[in-house]
């Protein structure tokens, strides 16, 4: 019998016909999480649909649906905030159903949980990186309240330095909220000579940021060179072996 004809059945009989915490058990045991659902609907146990959903390879994606429905809906403060703690705590879940709709849910209904979230994921670094790229990507290109938190950014071009450092010098050029001298010695710790000769640039330290272009420049003459240099022995090697 399939989850939704069990859950079909359980609604024609009506739940009152089981014995509720005997039928609770089965159904969790069987994996029937739509049985579950409506028992703790009916319990008023919102907090606990959401690991239905979430267990629920079928509907796993319906469960930002949910927890709008009721963050934007006429339930009482304490349930609301249940269903906040009850996501904050489990927010891994969430990112690994879908990074991006957790960044929204995070910046619709739980920006004042961020640094908490942050926190939490202070161990997986790769993870952060990903949902702080999409919280920031998101606030950035809509109507969603920005993070104003200035540690938080500074975190987030941290782990971009570490993962994309291609990436930091044209960020902070139309990035704001971030504080120029912090962010300065972070790019020198990594190296970051055009991002470093930026903010030399901004602060007005025209020599310091004047020698690190120079480096910049002397760094990609040098590149092309050896790209050069390695594309003519390959072209000689082949040349010889043809002729050998």
């Amino acid at each position: 019998v399939s989850t939704q004809s069990t859950g079909e059945l359980v609604l024609t009989i009506g739940i009152t016909e089981f014995n509720e915490d005997r039928l609770l058990a089965l159904s969790e045991s069987a994996e029937f999480y739509q049985v579950c659902e409506i028992i703790y609907e009916k319990r008023k146990e919102y907090d606990k649909v959401l690991f239905c959903y979430w267990s629920d390879t079928s509907r796993i994606h319906k469960v930002f649906s949910y927890i709008y429905h009721i963050m934007d809906g006429t339930y009482s403060e304490d349930v609301k905030t249940k269903i906040r703690v009850t996501c904050v705590e489990n927010i891994g879940k969430l990112i690994a159903i879908n990074n991006e709709d957790t960044a929204t849910l995070i910046l619709k209904a739980f920006s004042e949980d961020i640094e908490k979230i942050v926190y939490m994921l202070d161990d997986q670094p790769r993870t952060l990186y990903s949902l702080l790229q999409c919280v920031y990507d998101i606030s950035k290109g809509s109507e969603e309240p920005d993070i104003n938190n200035v540690e938080i950014h500074h975190i987030y071009i941290k782990l971009m330095s570490r993962y994309n450092p291609e990436f930091v010098c044209p960020y902070l050029k139309v990035a704001t909220g971030y504080k120029v001298d912090t962010i300065l010695e972070l790019c020198l710790i990594a190296n970051l000579k055009d991002a470093a000769a930026y903010l030399y640039e901004t602060r007005g330290d025209l020599e310091d940021a004047f020698k690190l272009y120079y480096d910049v420049l002397r760094d990609t003459i040098r590149d092309k060179q050896l790209v050069f240099v390695e594309e003519t022995l390959i072209k000689i090697n082949k040349f010889l072996s043809e002729k050998l």
